[in-house]
């Protein structure tokens, strides 16, 4: 079976954005997206080794569940991700399109249901690979034979692991975008679409720091903003480390040659917002590096023989300092708006959902989601949950935390790694990106 928390940690909030889900089913409905016939997902991969792997895996699936070697409907491990995103979302809804808020509370993901089963072999394929460090390991093997076992155990070892959330997501955007062709008009039509969900288009300026010129202007498209919290300050807060993220004196790039004064000046980087996405999606850097004296096997510590310097080693942690997160963003003062408008509209976001870890390392411990639900009445508030696999137990609000996903850590040991924040759009300004 494997680990299935961080799929639904990632899955979660997904399937309680309304317009996201809303948009999925459209696929195949009319011929505007039909399924894309050169989609890497829909077929087995070419590589012979995880070909034999994944078919293996196939036939003991078919013989433990009695069906015939040929049978048609077979597709683990393969699939079309928005088919099979919505498959599990009209399961979970209803073949009804849900309107701005969801109209259900959220439901378990059963590992063998027929709706869910699918996603969890094709995110079993995509993780059929060498796992970090299998390079060293197999060059010390002698044969080619004894190199093929042992990549074979790890690949399958490592398709069942714990995996990295928010990496999982980015497989599944792939995925979807893996669907549509891009260069054909209909293609081109989806994109804008799913840019317009998620992605953030910024300018990124650099600015040399000895005489101010402008060395670069670039535009770039991202799935939303990562952010990285200061491991340094225990009480750090979401709203700083986006001011830091668009333009911090501190953020510069090592020394060069300026073309416009001819010195070696570092640069400084300050970003602004052409167009903002309905859904914020804020990663939390957690990983952080931490540089630590070797030691021998009887703790002393280890040095080099030629300078007698202590030898460092270098560990990937997770930072636990909690970061306070807010119920809303306001991105109104990071908008690239021309100097000609006169009091643009706000773009604003209201905190909607989040994925969330505990434990020390992200190839381990343990993967939730809060998620906001239906409106009840006389409650100003949506209902909101926290989904931690089957369990699904109300979020009530608090007099710290109306709104009840901004707790962090969550629940004791639940550190927020990822945000989704939804556009709160002014009253009588039709929805577009700005």
């Amino acid at each position: 079976m494997g680990n299935n928390c961080y799929r639904h940690g990632a899955l979660q909030p997904l399937l309680h954005l309304p317009r996201f889900v809303n948009w999925i089913k459209k696929h195949n409905r009319g011929n505007h997206w039909p399924c894309h016939a050169n989609d890497p997902n829909r077929v087995l991969p070419s590589d012979p080794l995880t070909l034999q792997l994944l078919e293996d895996e196939i036939g003991k699936l078919k013989k433990k569940k009695g069906r015939k070697k040929d049978d048609e409907e077979d597709l683990e491990y393969r699939g079309c991700t928005p088919c099979l995103l919505k498959r599990l979302m009209i399961d979970y809804w209803g073949d009804i399109d849900i309107g701005g808020q969801p109209t259900f509370v959220p439901n378990p993901f059963p590992h063998q249901h027929k709706a869910m089963f699918p996603l969890h072999t094709l995110a079993e394929r995509w993780y059929c690979v060498d796992p970090p460090g299998h390079d060293d390991t197999v060059e010390l093997l002698a044969t080619k034979a004894e190199q093929e076992i042992v990549t074979r155990v790890a690949r399958l070892s490592y398709m069942t692991a714990q995996q990295d959330s928010d990496e999982f997501l980015l497989m599944i955007f792939d995925g979807i975008q893996n669907s549509y062709d891009p260069r054909t008009i209909h293609g081109a039509a989806r994109q804008a679409e799913y840019d317009s969900l998620f992605h953030v288009r910024t300018r990124e300026v650099h600015t040399c720091d000895g005489c101010d010129a402008t060395r670069s202007d670039n535009v770039n498209e991202m799935l939303g903003i990562r952010i990285i919290p200061d491991a340094n300050i225990m009480d750090g807060t979401v709203e700083n480390a986006l001011s830091r993220y668009f333009n911090d004196p501190t953020a510069i790039e090592s020394s060069s040659s300026c073309s416009s004064c001819k010195k070696d000046s570092s640069r400084s980087i300050r970003r602004t917002i052409i167009a903002a996405p309905e859904y914020l999606r804020i990663q939390i850097g957690l990983v952080q590096q931490v540089s630590k004296e070797k030691k021998e096997k009887y703790g002393n510590v280890k040095v080099d023989k030629k300078t007698g310097d202590p030898i460092m080693v270098v560990n990937v942690v997770k930072n636990t300092n909690p970061i306070s997160i807010p119920d809303t963003v306001d991105l109104t003062a990071h908008m690239d708006i021309p100097t000609t408008i006169q009091n643009p509209y706000p773009v604003r976001y209201k905190l909607v959902s989040a994925t969330y870890h505990s434990g020390a390392d992200f190839n381990a411990g343990h993967y939730a989601a809060g998620v906001t639900g239906p409106a009840l009445p006389f409650r100003a508030e949506r209902a909101q949950f926290f989904c931690n696999d089957a369990a699904i137990t109300n979020l009530p609000p608090t007099d710290a935390h109306p709104n009840a996903i901004t707790e962090n850590p969550m629940q004791g040991d639940f550190n927020a790694t990822t945000l989704y924040y939804e556009r709160i759009m002014p009253a009588s300004i039709p929805m577009k990106r700005s």
